[in-house]
């Protein structure tokens, strides 16, 4: 790792997405209006320097004058990059079409942001819940059932009063603060082995284990945008793969790579996706590539498939944060409901109790 890698680790992007954006939303236009590349990055740099962003616009003069020595914009930008911006970004240059690989790369960079938001509306209510349930259950513990023990013994706490007293007894035992830190971990591990493990077992989780299959058709729209980016550049498949391999996290890099392989054993793209088994990017995206590449306009027709797919994705995190959600408030609502009517019978069970005595 060199001195300029550790130091944008330490100190964050000089160039975070809201900078690059803005970028890429001016040079397009300009450069569209004959206005060279040079031109647009200096400008951009003086915008900086008069809004006293001193480290941003050090960035910038470092950028352009990498384009003044013959680098492309995403050679020059390379450690400000994400990988798709970097794929994208060479693709445009290569066709000589930069205005419009800098919209492709606001477009993506949208749709998923859109999802991740969504992702947090989403899933935002079944955290509430979540907690409410461990508050309530921990009241019931620490509270409700340690008060009446003393009172009346364990074995004539009957009926809705038998149940509040397991309920009681399940809060304060060791399974709840192992579930508690276990989805810690999970939550932790995840973030982790989402974009690094492609190794045994990653199929199975990325058809079936909440979050890998969201993760990978949201990978998969992405990258089948930037591919068929490079496509339009006039890039072969094997190099467009190669290209992209080269830059892609290791779980991403593992797909392509068996893409890749049956890519150069002479079968078709679609086929080369079905035969790793893999379901990447999905089934599908897999069914829509075979029926439209290889025939007139295919570009453009795929590229509206993945975001009529970007739109289905949306709305299945919708769907299930709302699933979630409604799961979580009948929780929620049925402990609420034990404490309730486990309250009644334990008055029951009290007066009863002190009649016989």
């Amino acid at each position: 790792m060199n001195l300029r890698k550790v130091q944008q680790w330490v100190l964050g992007n000089p160039l975070p997405w809201k900078l690059r954006k803005r970028l890429y939303e001016r040079a397009s236009t300009h450069l569209a209006n004959d206005v060279t590349l040079e031109r647009v990055l200096t400008r951009f740099s003086a915008g900086l320097q008069r809004r006293r962003k001193r480290r941003a616009a050090a960035a910038m003069d470092a950028i352009t004058q990498g384009v003044r020595n013959g680098q492309t914009l995403a050679a020059a930008m390379d450690s400000s990059l994400t990988n798709l911006e970097r794929t994208v970004l060479d693709a445009g240059d290569r066709a000589g079409k930069l205005p419009e690989s800098m919209k492709l790369v606001i477009e993506v960079r949208e749709l998923v942001d859109r999802i991740f938001w969504k992702l947090i509306l989403g899933f935002a209510p079944p955290l509430v819940y979540v907690y409410a349930l461990y508050k309530v259950l921990g009241f019931i513990g620490a509270d409700v059932v340690p008060e009446f023990a003393g009172i009346l013994p364990a074995e004539k706490w009957t009926g809705w009063a038998r149940v509040l007293y397991l309920m009681g007894v399940f809060a304060q035992s060791a399974a709840m603060p192992l579930m508690t830190y276990g989805l810690l971990v999970y939550a932790a591990w995840c973030a982790w082995a989402l974009p690094n493990w492609s190794g045994r077992g990653r199929t199975f989780f990325d058809r079936w284990v909440f979050p890998f299959p969201l993760y990978r058709e949201i990978a998969g729209f992405s990258w089948l945008l930037s591919f068929l980016a490079l496509q339009r550049a006039g890039i072969p498949e094997v190099e467009s793969l190669a290209a992209q391999i080269r830059t892609a996290s290791p779980w991403l890099a593992s797909r392509l790579l068996a893409i890749s392989s049956g890519t150069r054993n002479g079968f078709d793209l679609a086929a080369s996706m079905a035969r790793t088994g893999h379901d990447f990017p999905s089934e599908d995206l897999i069914d829509e590539i075979g029926e439209y590449m290889g025939k007139a306009g295919s570009s453009e027709k795929l590229s509206n498939v993945a975001r009529e797919n970007a739109l289905y994705v949306e709305r299945k995190v919708l769907a299930i944060g709302g699933g979630m959600a409604l799961t979580l408030s009948l929780l929620v609502y049925a402990a609420m409901f034990v404490m309730q009517f486990g309250s009644n019978a334990l008055s029951s069970a009290l007066t009863s109790s002190m009649r016989q005595m």
